[in-house]
């Protein structure tokens, strides 16, 4: 999918790819789905959004975030294209994460069903998406000390 008022940029990562590297068939998994053909891709699209927000948080200061997920990879340097692949990497970590214990893991807070705002104290990144997105230099925390200080599971260090 393309990047609209959805998304903020293209699709990063295939319904193949992850289903190479979840071991998995997302198209068996949503084969119930309103809009089967297209859920897949849908849910990838939303998995890369989660991260998109949660990165782009006030919190955060990403290190050049939206210029490496939005250039083209061989357009990066090397440095660049690691930390991209590391952030593809999430994407696929976080949608297992989130098939596997629930779509609450990308909520953003609304439950539309209800029409009430649920808690999300407890939604936390996929543990292994949190790692990739540390690596990539994505999750340090902006502080006024100049000293680089980074996030694991909502514990700052």
């Amino acid at each position: 999918m393309e990047n609209g008022f959805m998304y903020d940029y293209d699709q990063l990562i295939s319904v193949d790819t992850f289903d190479i590297y979840a071991r998995t068939r997302l198209k068996e998994e949503f084969s119930n789905a309103d809009d089967p053909e297209n859920e897949p891709d849908s849910f990838l699209c939303t998995v890369q959004q989660f991260l998109v927000d949660y990165v782009n948080s006030p919190s955060y200061n990403n290190n050049g975030f939206a210029e490496i997920i939005g250039t083209e990879d061989e357009d990066l340097d090397a440095n660049g294209l690691k930390r991209k692949n590391l952030f593809k990497r999430a994407i696929v970590h976080q949608g297992m994460y989130a098939l596997k214990n629930g779509y609450k893991y990308l909520s953003d807070g609304y439950d539309r069903d209800k029409g009430i705002i649920i808690d999300l104290s407890g939604i936390i990144l996929a543990p292994r998406a949190e790692q990739d997105l540390l690596k990539a230099g994505f999750l340090d925390v902006k502080t006024g000390d100049g000293e680089p200080h980074g996030i694991i599971n909502g514990v700052r260090y």
